[in-house]
């Protein structure tokens, strides 16, 4: 089958925003960003940076229990477009979101998810941690979740564990909830895990996440040169490893940049004056106000 990656004909116009990769032969594409890295002086001059995407982080979770439905209806109504959750398998192999593989943090439980049936999960609360009137709230499977956003916000599903199964589990979930791939996004710290999932649903965006910075111009390329093998059409970063320069080399192959996890407005504004794709954000609502208008697309 094809391998995907999203391809700009210009990176400066940022023709590459994920809405539904456009495929390439994966050789083709590695060839043509490599093309690309030795001719930089023949790209046009770039046009001011498009607001980036606002993603809300666990739902609206400044102000809700992270990764519960409160937190996502929450997002709905603050005007946010995407949300993104975390995800592990229970015991009896139910895609749930969580974000620590241990329960004690965000639940009334101890121990890990893992050790749990969903029904056994479901006995929990998971809303009391952050305030008393979310005593009511569970842990949400991920086709309650899919089903939720359906229609009202393109859902990011974060893959935390490696449990056996877990690609098959997801792609289960999203045919379950009716959930066409193209309106979904896969990320992932576990490279194995994204180029899995993506050869299981080709049509699905996929963001492989850095887990920290990359030294130089070698390492950047060897990054790009990773993600590219995995097909995915974005990188993710966190805020404190921002590199302008990964940026700039991921925008010439075709590939988006997500920053996490940005709350503050100053930086925001930062981040979209350097050019990023998408900010990841516990305030949905702060940010689509910083960002103004142009981010309801």
């Amino acid at each position: 089958m094809s391998a995907s990656c999203t391809f700009a004909a210009t990176a400066a116009a940022h023709s590459h925003r994920i809405v539904t990769p456009i495929r390439l032969p994966h050789a083709l594409a590695l060839l043509t960003c490599g093309a690309l890295w030795t001719s930089c002086a023949s790209t046009p001059p770039a046009p001011a940076p498009l607001p980036p995407l606002i993603i809300a982080h666990r739902g609206a979770s400044a102000d809700a229990p992270e990764n519960t439905l409160a937190a996502y209806s929450l997002a709905i109504e603050h005007g946010a477009k995407m949300a993104e959750c975390d995800v592990y398998l229970s015991r009896d192999g139910v895609p749930v979101l969580i974000h620590d593989r241990e329960l004690e943090r965000t639940t009334s439980g101890t121990g890990e998810v893992g050790q749990f049936t969903v029904a056994e999960l479901k006995m929990l609360d998971a809303g009391s941690w952050k305030d008393p009137s979310f005593a009511d709230e569970r842990i949400p499977t991920l086709v309650e979740f899919l089903r939720l956003l359906k229609g009202q916000m393109r859902p990011v599903i974060e893959i935390k564990g490696q449990d056996e199964g877990m690609a098959e589990a997801v792609v289960a979930a999203m045919r379950e909830a009716d959930m066409p791939p193209e309106d979904v996004m896969i990320f992932s710290f576990h490279h194995a895990i994204v180029a899995e999932i993506v050869e299981l649903e080709p049509l699905l965006p996929a963001a492989w996440l850095l887990d920290g910075p990359a030294e130089d111009d070698a390492a950047r390329r060897a990054v790009l040169r990773k993600a590219l093998s995995a097909r995915v059409t974005v990188i993710g970063t966190s805020e404190k490893d921002f590199d302008p320069q990964l940026l700039r080399l991921a925008h010439e192959c075709g590939l988006s940049i997500f920053v996490w996890t940005v709350d503050d407005p100053k930086r925001m504004n930062e981040l979209r004056s350097e050019g990023v794709d998408a900010l990841i954000t516990n305030r949905p609502a702060l940010a689509l106000s910083v960002m103004g208008d142009a981010t309801a697309r």
